[in-house]
């Protein structure tokens, strides 16, 4: 009854899509999902907004792998991830994609690949079949292909053969089969790192194997070692040993050292005595072409110290602007180099002032509009 209504609206708020994936999650729903199929295949371009296209793909792969249409699937999980915050389930559609790839890659591989690399393309595509598409039966007979391969190397045989074993006895109920396989594993991989975990069930894992494994390999040393070294290592005494032999019933641990980060000065770099002399002779030059007297209409050429003037370079001293003052260590010189006591008065302070008295006065005479 809600679909009638929403099919009833949706040209209105041009969501036909929208309705037209809902109605699709519903057969799906319902376990109908050949009729589903037929009214995402056919939805009209116009509908198809990049929500509704993801949406309609992450559908229509899920059917489509159900069938075992697999490269069709692929390609709705490929479509689907380009609108990733639309779908329903991200990490299953990703998770999909890549073992789809690597199956169809390994089927793809098979009819050139030499005798020693097929046993592991079936292993992978056993173990994409198991994990990923939820298909223990044909998983498990890919498993027993790769350990009856003649051609596999011990690393392959033993992997196929704990595959087999957790199909038939985690996915097919069938614990008959998994201990035929369980014992052609331990049979002839006794050391492998799946006959160990097939040998303690739950409690194994890669971590407890690897530590039994050094614990075997420290068995081994000791058993070979020498009657010297045999004794040279029993000689070898504990702390508490350490300690009552010196008379003392205080353990000495190790002595840390606390580092503490301290607020330095600054670093003061002072100048060499030629960067002082060679900046000393610049104020004396530079005073000195201020006290001169100059020619009519010339001149003075001053030169300051860190100053640059336009198209001077780094051998060249520079020439001040032409000006009867020049300031020289905060003080304002005159021509004949003797302190200025007042500024010379600016020529433009009246025309300043009857500009402000302008602009005061038409603040306070609005503009007028002519309305005509």
């Amino acid at each position: 009854l809600l679909l009638v209504e929403l099919e009833n609206e949706a040209e209105i708020y041009r969501s036909q899509g929208d309705v037209v994936v809902i109605e699709a999650e519903s057969l799906v729903a319902q376990d109908r999902g050949q009729d589903a199929s037929p009214l995402l295949e056919n939805m009209p371009e116009e509908w198809e907004t990049p929500n509704v296209k993801a949406r309609a793909s992450e559908i229509l792969g899920n059917l489509y792998l159900e069938r075992g249409e697999l490269e069709e699937a692929r390609l709705k999980f490929q479509d689907s991830l380009r609108r990733k915050d639309a779908l329903e389930d991200e990490n299953h559609c990703r998770i999909l994609n890549q073992t789809l790839a690597d199956y169809l890659a390994a089927e793809k591989a098979l009819p050139d690949a030499k005798a020693e690399r097929i046993p592991r393309l079936k292993l992978l595509q056993a173990n994409s079949l198991l994990f990923g598409f939820n298909r223990p039966g044909e998983a498990a007979r890919l498993y027993a292909e790769a350990a009856a391969d003649t051609a596999a190397d011990s690393t392959s045989v033993s992997r196929a053969l704990y595959g087999a074993v957790v199909a038939y006895r985690d996915f097919l109920d069938k614990p008959d089969s998994a201990q035929i396989y369980s014992a052609l594993l331990e049979e002839g991989y006794p050391e492998s790192p799946q006959a160990y975990e097939v040998r303690l069930g739950t409690d194994g894992d890669l971590l407890g194997f690897l530590l039994a494994q050094q614990d075997l390999l420290q068995r081994e040393r000791y058993a070979n070692l020498s009657p010297e070294e045999l004794e040279e290592l029993n000689s070898i005494k504990g702390l508490e040993e350490l300690v009552a032999s010196s008379g003392s019933s205080q353990l000495f641990g190790v002595r840390r050292r606390l580092i503490y980060l301290a607020r330095r000065d600054n670093i003061i770099i002072n100048p060499s005595a030629d960067l002082v002399q060679a900046a000393t002779a610049r104020q004396e030059a530079a005073i000195q072409s201020v006290t001169q007297p100059n020619g009519l209409g010339s001149t003075p050429s001053v030169v300051m110290p860190g100053s640059a003037a336009a198209g001077s370079t780094m051998n060249q001293p520079s020439q001040a602007a032409p000006d009867s003052t020049i300031i020289i260590r905060g003080d304002i010189l005159g021509a004949d180099g003797e302190p200025l006591k007042g500024l010379p008065p600016d020529q433009n302070q009246g025309k300043d002032k009857k500009d402000e008295e302008g602009k005061k006065k038409k603040k306070k005479d609005p503009k007028k509009f002519d309305l005509r």
